[in-house]
């Protein structure tokens, strides 16, 4: 069933003045009945007004799949309305037999849940909750008049999902927006720079959805992982998401599918000859083998250009994508290495300082999996991993410190140790090969200091492979382990979760892999962006784009980088800052991102458990938690002077330094409201005050956050 919409009379960019859109048939008083049936069943009937043969612009064939998408509501419970969506398939021509073996199945709501929040995945109003019952709508015949774009949810779900990756918009300028019903825009990228005193910076990443993607960093991510949403092939014994029809993106590809992320008109990958809508391999329409698409672009081809598995192939190996790859000119290469660190043991020596690490490192060669010499001559293999040293001490504000601080380091930062340096005994330090082919590495130049909490080693960083005349970093997942008999600090979030939607996570060019544990080393209370050490902006140099005209504005560019902080600003779409690297700013603005905004575009919203282990989430008032850093600030009036700044980022226990309470920092990335600022406050949480004026124990989030409380974490958030 459809309708025409007619555009509004605004002029929009390839509007259209109508379109043909799908809908639905109401169930009024007269055409629906409902019988209990007894117990909680009842029986629901609904009569049609009319034929399905009476039906504009429907060409009623008895014989083919048709499908009755079901939408019913019932009370709301947690402030939600609870909807079920059904979707029921059929062949007119024989009511007896359900058809669902006919359905074309390319993906589950169960694969969208692995990223979206239950609570959050519900479109247009809350009502629409299930992909089969999207499709029923959104097919190819549905468009919307406004934008002249496509709402099929092969087109719509793709180009939403490349951001602005998408060709069309990155070489032709054309944006891939929605208008709907009420004539509100939704767009699903920007190129907008953040600003600071007037001051745009141009070279600020744009923002957008760009997943599931191959992360090396937020600009050259590219969103190529078809198997996170299209899944074929079982990958662990529970998984939900698995369709019949699941790997038709590399088994009978389509245009449709293909196109909507390969669309640019200028591209290398051009499905369109310049100008024109004509296929640069001629005009194809889809059949049963994708519109011809598979006769070259297939899963079995020894073409490495050709194939679709090894084309969207990832660097690093991941359970969705196991097919390793790196494109060349020459095509996509197959024979990379892979890694495994492994910590054995971790004890200390020399008055309980040195550490001494017991591990090894698996390399695979493709064919057979042995334990890494280190001191052999690897020629094709460059670099190497890095060990950190991390470790907690008391200070003035935390006298049992629940977090690592690294006190004595600059923001707090680990001592590092490559292995390189292992090897070739550099600074004092040992390296000892065992009997069974592990080692013993004796850092002597990185010692804990006296009265150290929590202390460990991770492992982190990758090999480089020689791949012709190039270079290929192998980002391997990287790994922590305490000291034997210490207390070991707090998990919060549960990696698998976070893999569970990202598949992979790879960040600072492919150095921290896979392992939160080892992201809240370095992300820890004391670390800031460090854009507030740029210079300032000479007022004859206005062409020096992204730098300061004032202290304030530079001061304002500074924003926590501590792990919470980080990534519920992130998620949430309320990061901004800027980075000062060999003086060129280089910001980061997460206010675009659409992780958390509402409506159709929303992943995570009030469910914590989305990433946080069972009651994690909870205030732990008086157990350690750090106060957040905001600023650094110098204790000189020198404020305006970068070197100042500079040399006050050398401590971490500046009394100028601007500090937030441990619970106000954790909430307030994501409640950013004055309202709630202003009932945190009423509650002792403090915000941007001197590190002299911060007083941790007037927070008292606990007394009606905590766990069975009045307003339970879990009661406030609707989980």
């Amino acid at each position: 069933m459809s309708r025409t919409e007619t555009a509004d009379t605004n002029d929009f960019p390839n509007g259209l003045s109508s379109a043909l859109q799908a809908t639905a048939v109401a169930g009024t008083a007269g055409a629906l009945s409902v019988e209990n049936k007894g117990g909680n069943a009842v029986a629901i009937k609904f009569q049609f007004p009319k034929t399905l043969s009476e039906y504009d612009n429907v060409a009623f064939d008895k014989y083919a799949v048709h499908r009755i998408g079901i939408q019913i509501n019932t009370n709301a419970t947690k402030g939600r309305t609870n909807a079920i969506n059904i979707a029921y398939d059929f062949v007119p021509a024989d009511l007896s037999t359900p058809a669902d073996s006919a359905r074309r199945e390319v993906a589950k709501t169960a694969t969208c849940l692995e990223c979206h929040e239950k609570g959050s995945f519900r479109i247009h109003g809350g009502n629409r909750v299930d992909v089969a019952y999207c499709v029923t709508c959104h097919n190819p015949y549905t468009t919307d008049a406004q934008s002249g774009n496509s709402l099929d949810m092969t087109q719509m779900i793709h180009k939403i999902h490349m951001g602005h990756k998408l060709p069309s918009l990155v070489e032709d300028s054309k944006e891939y927006a929605i208008y709907g019903y009420n004539m509100s825009k939704h767009t699903y990228a920007t190129f907008d720079s953040p600003e600071w005193g007037g001051v745009k910076y141009a070279g600020a990443e744009p923002a957008g959805v760009v997943y599931p993607a191959w992360p090396y960093g937020h600009g050259t991510a590219q969103p190529m992982n078809c198997a996170k949403c299209h899944r074929g092939d079982t990958v662990e014994a529970n998984d939900t998401g698995v369709t019949a029809a699941g790997n038709n993106w590399k088994t009978n590809p389509s245009y449709r599918a293909c196109f909507s992320c390969h669309d640019g008109e200028s591209s290398q990958q051009k499905p369109f000859v310049a100008g024109s809508t004509t296929f640069l391999h001629g005009n194809f329409t889809e059949g049963t083998a994708g519109g011809a698409c598979i006769g070259c672009h297939n899963a079995t081809t020894t073409d490495v250009k050709l194939n679709i598995t090894t084309a969207h192939a990832t660097l690093g190996k991941t359970p969705l994508n196991p097919t390793q790859g790196y494109k060349t000119s020459a095509g996509v290469q197959r024979d990379l290495y892979s890694f495994e660190y492994r910590i054995h043991g971790v004890t200390t020596e020399s008055n309980d300082s040195v550490p001494k690490i017991h591990f090894s490192i698996l390399i695979n060669r493709g064919d057979t999996t042995d334990t890494m010499d280190l001191f052999a001559n690897n020629a094709e293999l460059t670099g190497g991993p890095t060990f950190l040293v991390a470790y907690a001490q008391p200070d003035a504000l935390a006298t049992t410190p629940a977090d690592w601080n690294q006190q004595g380091k600059r923001q707090g930062q680990p001592q590092t140790v490559a292995l390189s340096s292992l090897v070739a005994g550099a600074a004092g330090d040992t390296l000892e090969r065992q009997a069974d082919g592990t080692y013993i590495a004796t850092l002597n130049s990185a010692p804990f200091p006296a009265g150290a909490t929590m202390k460990a080693i991770a492992l982190q960083g990758y090999f480089q492979q020689t791949v012709g005349s190039e270079s290929v970093r192998l980002a391997t997942r990287s790994v922590v382990h305490f000291v034997d008999g210490i207390t070991e600090r707090r998990r919060v979030v549960d990696e698998t979760k976070c893999l569970s939607c990202h598949d992979t996570i790879a960040f600072h060019g492919g150095n921290r892999v896979d392992n939160p544990q080892v992201c809240v080393i370095c992300h820890n209370p004391a670390l800031t962006s460090s854009g507030h050490t740029l210079p300032l902006l000479a007022t004859d140099s206005s062409d020096r784009v992204g730098m300061f005209r004032t202290a304030s504005d530079r001061l304002r560019a500074e924003t926590s980088n501590n792990f919470k902080e980080l990534i519920h600003g992130i998620h949430a779409g309320n990061l901004l800052g800027v980075r000062n690297q060999n003086n060129n700013p280089t910001p980061y603005d997460f206010n675009h991102n659409l992780f958390g905004n509402s409506g159709v575009a929303q992943i995570f919203g009030t469910d914590c458990t989305k990433c946080h282990i069972t009651e994690t989430y909870y205030p732990r008032e008086g157990q350690g938690v750090l106060a957040t850093v905001n600023n650094v600030r110098a204790d000189t009036t020198d404020e305006d002077s970068s070197d100042s700044l500079r040399a006050a980022m050398a401590s971490i226990t500046n009394s100028a330094d601007r500090m937030t309470t441990a619970y106000g920092a954790s909430c307030a990335t994501c409640h950013i409201s004055s309202a709630a600022k202003t009932h945190m406050q009423q509650y002792g949480a403090q915000f941007a005050v001197r590190r002299d004026a911060l007083n941790p124990a007037l927070e008292s989030c606990a007394r009606c956050h905590g766990k069975d409380e009045y307003m339970d974490v879990r009661s406030a958030h609707r989980f």
